[in-house]
């Protein structure tokens, strides 16, 4: 009796290791991803240059930069008037629009939107 159970804690201690062992090693896999996550490389954009060929197109480069950040928050301040128009467009179809369709006739996202109030559905609700 006694070596069957000496026999079954060895069993169960052995399982225990390798269970232990099998935690450190996803453990320690686990910290090396969220490590390469925050470690982003970051591109410079300070140059040094001797010679005249370069500083011109380091400034080329630079004129560049700085329209495509200009294209760029553009694009963005349009985003945002085009999703103010949208949304306000959603309201009006809330308080005026008759739904008279069943409810697979409405396909696109806003009309969707503006037909949950009529349901009593909460946009919250729907996430």
């Amino acid at each position: 009796m006694y070596w069957m159970q000496s026999a079954q804690l060895a069993a169960v201690e052995a399982h225990c290791a390798l269970v232990s062992n099998q935690i450190v090693m996803l453990n320690e896999r686990l910290m090396n991803e969220t490590q390469k996550k925050r470690q982003k490389s970051k591109k410079l954009t300070t140059r040094f240059f001797t010679y005249p060929e370069f500083k011109a197109a380091s400034e080329a480069e630079k004129i560049e930069r700085i329209k495509k950040e200009k294209v760029d928050a553009e694009k963005a301040a349009q985003k945002i008037a085009e999703n103010d128009v949208r949304l306000s467009s959603i309201e009006e179809d809330i308080k005026t629009k008759v739904f008279d369709g069943s409810l697979s006739s409405y396909e696109h996202k806003d009309e969707l939107i503006s037909l949950s109030p009529a349901l009593f559905c909460t946009p919250e609700m729907e996430q």
